[in-house]
């Protein structure tokens, strides 16, 4: 947003038809999964979807800028009628862990059924959107919905920690605060505050360490990586409850692992989390550009294509994502003291 908290009136009207064309756009996938389904799950899962992670790892805002669903959202409260209630308690805070089951309940089911059966896919966006609207309806803001339990949330904190591109948030003329940190507003110092950050005076490695692990942005950043190869791991044939214990499994091994190299090297929260977004995004691309390669010679191309169509796709989105965690992680003119690296012996003193 502005530094006043208000969206710039100039650039209002364009992000107002860009949302309308976003809508659009979700209407004219869905009627496609309708009318023509092999072509409708191509696009939903083998472009689409596969575009999101570069986008927000790019600018996080323009995806949340444009997400259909938040413009569906926002409805009621544009419309004069949004709720006015504020969600009680800790249930903010919290309400991550339940975007977080909410993600890790939903993707397996792109295995079983979601995959390969257009009503299923036409299903379930039906139903989020019914309740993005219905939150709209009886909470505050964005609080009913985009900020709290959207289970593409925690992915979108996790890669959205250190933007490419900074774009002003479109959604809401005025901030309302309706939720606390607020990612839209704050942006990574959202991210961080949520996991812990920033660090406070006698704070030692162990207790920072603690505060991330303990948060539910933490675990999700240290359990998504294994989620991510685990999807791609497990049989896509087996039962839903098998692969849901394999997900489990591999989530568990991948938040062991970083939680232990995170306490032997003394990573600050946000170096952590960094890094687990990078592995995720990494394992993602290298399994989904060989199959969206392989889905397109399925659906349009109705041939193989030149091997290093697929190759050159891999490189290419490494490649991003390597620079993105190198532009994430370099000292910034101005930081406050080492990214990485344990706290000063007794009796020193470091640049806070």
């Amino acid at each position: 947003m502005t530094t006043s908290g208000r969206l710039d009136s100039r650039v209002a009207p364009f992000w107002k038809l860009a949302q309308v064309l976003s809508v659009g756009g979700l209407l004219a996938v869905v009627a496609l999964l309708l009318l023509a389904p092999e072509w409708g799950l191509y696009l939903t899962w083998w472009v689409l979807v596969p575009v999101l992670p570069a986008l927000i790892l790019t600018a996080p805002m323009v995806w949340r800028n444009l997400c259909p669903i938040a413009v569906i959202h926002q409805l009621p409260r544009r419309a004069g009628f949004g709720g006015i209630r504020r969600l009680p308690g800790p249930a903010p805070r919290w309400s991550a862990l339940v975007a977080m089951v909410g993600l890790f309940l939903i993707v397996p089911l792109r295995h079983v059924a979601l995959n390969q059966e257009a009503p299923a896919l036409v299903l379930l966006l039906a139903g989020i959107l019914g309740m993005a609207l219905l939150g709209g309806m009886l909470f505050q803001g964005k609080s009913g919905w985009c900020s709290t339990v959207c289970p593409v949330g925690p992915v979108e904190r996790l890669y959205g920690q250190e933007p490419l591109l900074r774009v002003d948030h479109a959604h809401c003329g005025s901030c309302l605060r309706c939720t606390e940190p607020c990612f839209d507003r704050k942006g990574p110092r959202a991210v961080l505050a949520m996991a812990g950050e920033p660090p406070c005076a006698g704070r030692t490695a162990a207790s920072e360490a603690v505060l991330l692990w303990s948060s539910p942005v933490g675990t999700f950043a240290a359990a998504f990586p294994g989620f991510v190869l685990g999807y791609f791991a497990v049989d896509p044939g087996a039962g839903l409850l098998s692969i849901y214990l394999h997900l489990a499994l591999y989530s568990a091994a991948s938040l062991l692992t970083l939680v232990a190299v995170q306490a032997n090297l003394a990573w600050r929260a946000g170096v952590a989390m960094k890094v687990g977004a990078a592995a995720a995004a990494g394992i993602y691309y290298w399994h989904t550009i060989p199959l969206a390669v392989a889905a397109a010679e399925a659906t349009w191309l109705r041939g193989p294509v030149p091997g290093w169509v697929s190759g050159g796709g891999l490189v290419t989105s490494l490649g991003f994502v390597a620079f993105w965690f190198w532009n994430a992680s370099r000292p910034r003119p101005g930081a406050r003291g080492p990214a990485v690296g344990r706290p000063a012996a007794p009796g020193r003193t470091t640049a806070r």
